[in-house]
């Protein structure tokens, strides 16, 4: 019997069933012929991709007087990767919600020595669930005498300069998100001679060696087959230079280090699967490549 004329005999029938929708009161009859179409709900929960970028660390302060170059702030720890249905999650295929927060970037140092602060943490937790991006470490100030080291952090932030002929390298941070129970990428900041600063290592390659001025590189990510929400996350702030994605630099004129980028997190997941039934927050969303995208910029949740 084709829908059309299933309407006419009924015409208070509900919209036809699909994999991920039922609304409606539905009979057994018609439950069992749909699930014969294959047309009913399998309450299965999707297998959920995912990125989480912690924010990024602020870059150090830059001594005017002739030296002392401000480290550049490293990039927010990043992890990557999906879960799906476990043994737990099948007893829940509804009403399960996912809480997202995300870490805003941390301040330039103000002040001779002053590092800048970390970024804050960017995180998905949920039943069974919780994936923690750390922040970036901030950058070392630099002064008329010896400059700060880099914090440690996602990644760690560059170490800055001291004033030529008094001031000695400063180290950079160390990275914090490799080695936690979340895994993920992140490296050390770039540490400096004596006069500039030296870029915080980006969560995809550090900055390494003496001077290394530039940030870090950051990682790649492909998002739903090549999106429009793919790219490059989790670069190093610069040495005079803010990065494009995380990470503060130096602010350049201007002797205070330059603010952390916020962090981010996105979800995509085939468009064959459920969408939520409530989303809170900051976010932007598209169907690309036969995928559903969330992109989240202030805390908030999804419920499915």
């Amino acid at each position: 019997m084709s829908k059309f004329y299933k309407r006419i005999l009924s015409p208070n029938r509900p919209a036809d069933p699909t994999l991920t929708d039922a609304t409606g009161l539905w009979n057994t009859r018609d439950q069992r012929l749909s699930r014969a179409d294959g047309i009913w709900p399998n309450g299965v929960i999707p297998t959920i991709n995912y990125l989480v970028v912690g924010g990024g660390g602020g870059g150090g302060y830059t001594y005017i007087g002739g030296g002392g170059g401000g480290g550049g702030g490293g990039a927010g720890g990043l992890i990557t990767g999906s879960f799906g249905p476990t043994y737990n999650q099948s007893l829940l295929p509804y009403g399960y919600t996912l809480t997202i927060s995300i870490g805003g970037g941390g301040t330039g140092g103000a002040g001779p020595g002053a590092r800048g602060s970390n970024g804050g943490n960017s995180s998905i937790t949920g039943q069974y669930l919780n994936l923690i991006a750390y922040g970036g470490g901030g950058g070392g100030g630099g002064s008329g005498n010896t400059g700060s080291t880099g914090a440690d952090g996602g990644s760690g932030g560059g170490g800055s300069g001291g004033y030529p002929g008094f001031g000695s390298a400063s180290g950079g941070g160390a990275a914090t998100q490799p080695s936690s129970i979340y895994g993920g990428y992140g490296n050390a900041g770039g540490y400096s001679a004596a006069t500039p600063g030296a870029g915080g290592g980006g969560a995809g390659g550090g900055a390494t060696g003496v001077n290394a001025a530039n940030g870090g590189v950051g990682r790649y990510i492909n998002i739903a087959n090549a999106s429009s929400y793919s790219g490059t996350f989790a670069a190093g702030g610069s040495q005079n230079a803010s990065s494009t994605v995380l990470g503060g630099g130096a602010a350049p004129g201007n002797p205070n280090g330059n603010i952390g980028k916020n962090g981010v997190v996105i979800l995509w997941w085939p468009l064959t699967y459920i969408r939520p039934t409530s989303i809170t927050g900051t976010y932007t969303t598209s169907k690309e490549n036969e995928y559903r995208i969330y992109k989240f910029t202030s805390a908030g949740s999804i419920r499915f």
